[in-house]
């Protein structure tokens, strides 16, 4: 019966998101111009990220996104919009050689990408491209940790969840 009870009450009351401020954090969210992620992103920009990196293969529909989130959170100069194609290696390095070169410390990063057509682009860019860019942008999480601030790392498999 608890079971039920809670179940239910998932369903009727909407999560209220981290209870955490995230008031001078710097975070990165790969894939976030639709649906669970860009949820994700809504929510991390409403709790006050000081910076919120948004990962983006499309500057176009990145452009629309970055403004429906500003337009319902009313959080202006805080979203950056950084090019990241999950299907070419080069443009994973370059990904994280900004956030090394540009950005002082890193605190959270979640990592997610959309879904592609054909399995090979499903394969690269669920799997190997996400496992890459989680590695190096592991060593700046790394240098970021102080007492006060765990870095985290989340790597989300479409269709299960968080993975790591």
């Amino acid at each position: 019966m608890a079971v039920l009870f809670k179940l239910l009450k998932q369903k009727w009351f909407a999560h209220s998101g981290p209870t955490i401020p995230l008031e001078d954090r710097i975070v990165i969210v790969t894939g976030s111009t639709t649906g669970r992620r860009f949820e994700a992103a809504v929510i991390l920009s409403a709790v006050g990220a000081s910076k919120l990196i948004l990962g983006v293969c499309s500057l176009d529909r990145s452009h629309e996104a970055k403004s429906a989130i500003e337009a319902h959170t009313h959080q202006l100069n805080q979203i950056e919009l950084w090019s990241l194609d999950m299907d070419l290696h080069g443009s994973i390095q370059q990904f994280a050689a900004q956030a090394s070169k540009d950005l002082g410390r890193l605190d959270i990063v979640i990592l997610n990408v959309a879904i592609p057509h054909e399995w090979e682009e499903t394969l690269q860019a669920n799997s190997l491209s996400t496992t890459i860019l989680g590695l190096l942008l592991w060593l700046k999480l790394r240098a970021s940790k102080i007492a006060e601030n765990t870095p985290v790392l989340e790597m989300y498999k479409l269709g299960t969840g968080l993975i790591s």
